[in-house]
């Protein structure tokens, strides 16, 4: 079982104890690269034990770059066993930047002169989308066509302990879990969370969309295994892992890392992907479709 979520290793360590237990057969744990994320089987490894191996997985650090026959980590090339739990983002600032202050933090960031900086909690997904997404809403707002577009540049980061010092020396914002709310210190604060929904550690703070910024969905942390995986091996995972998810220890282990317990079954985990999948595959389409079009607008023009 590979997991890229070394800091949560009470959670870590009570999913496979529970596994143990539930396959009666020891489960080795690794810790790879976060950046890595879904890494397919390396030449000459032992094929037998690649097609047994378990990934545990946030959105954060999953791909959906390319083709997926072209992309060995392509998250359609993997199949969710369960979602264990849902990961809400917020947007954080040193306590004493201007952002706070703020009603509408798009217009702020068009006004600073330069390109904004944005750091990112998360090697890919929806935030790194996010941030991007920050460009293509200031410039359907812009009132003449000679305004300067607003220029967006994302510096993506991992661990809440590198969070203040890139907020102190290069960033304007800074986006990650709302859990890292407990490792920030004093220096920083919470500006924004992705959801208008009571989190017991996260202050009365605005949405995302009421500061003028574009919405974002909530992340998720699930276990994977390869699609090329034994059907009885497969079979034997998820009557394991849907009996993990629904336990007391395990709602109990994802709520001590301040996340949001799902509690549902393979079938809806594969929904769940599914949507997720399809619903990046548009955005990408339509980012590919804006940027023809624009292409063929700058041509026109000259």
């Amino acid at each position: 079982m590979a997991s890229p979520f070394p800091l949560a290793q009470v959670y870590i360590d009570s999913l496979r104890s529970q596994l143990q237990e539930q396959l009666q057969a020891p489960v080795q744990l690794q810790f790879d690269d976060p950046s890595e994320g879904l890494v397919p089987p390396k030449p000459g490894s032992d094929p037998k034990l690649a097609q047994r191996a378990i990934w545990l997985v946030s959105e954060g650090n999953s791909s959906l770059t390319g083709n997926p026959a072209q992309n060995p980590r392509h998250l359609a090339n993997f199949e969710p066993l369960v979602i264990f739990m849902e990961i809400p983002w917020c947007l954080f600032a040193l306590k004493t930047s201007p952002a706070h202050e703020q009603k509408d933090l798009l217009a702020w960031l068009s006004s600073l002169g330069r390109p904004a900086q944005i750091g990112v909690g998360a090697y890919s997904g929806s935030p790194i989308m996010w941030v991007h997404a920050l460009a293509s809403r200031a410039k359907n707002k812009r009132k003449t066509a000679d305004q300067r577009p607003l220029q967006v540049q994302a510096q993506p980061f991992q661990g809440a302990e590198m969070l203040t010092p890139m907020l102190e020396k290069s960033v304007d914002l800074a986006i990650s879990r709302c859990s890292h709310m407990r490792k920030i210190g004093n220096d920083v604060a919470v500006v924004a969370k992705s959801h208008n929904e009571t989190i017991r550690y996260v202050p009365t703070v605005p949405t995302f969309t009421e500061l003028g910024l574009p919405p974002l969905g909530r992340g998720w942390h699930g276990a994977f295994v390869p699609r090329n995986m034994a059907q009885a091996d497969k079979q034997k995972l998820i009557a394991a892992f849907e009996t993990i998810t629904t336990s007391a220890e395990t709602q109990k282990a994802i709520l001590d890392i301040w996340q949001i317990p799902l509690r549902i079954d393979h079938a809806t985990s594969q929904r769940y992907i599914h949507h997720y999948i399809q619903t990046w595959q548009a955005i990408f389409e339509l980012m590919e479709r804006n940027t023809q079009e624009e292409t063929t607008a700058a041509k026109t023009s000259k």
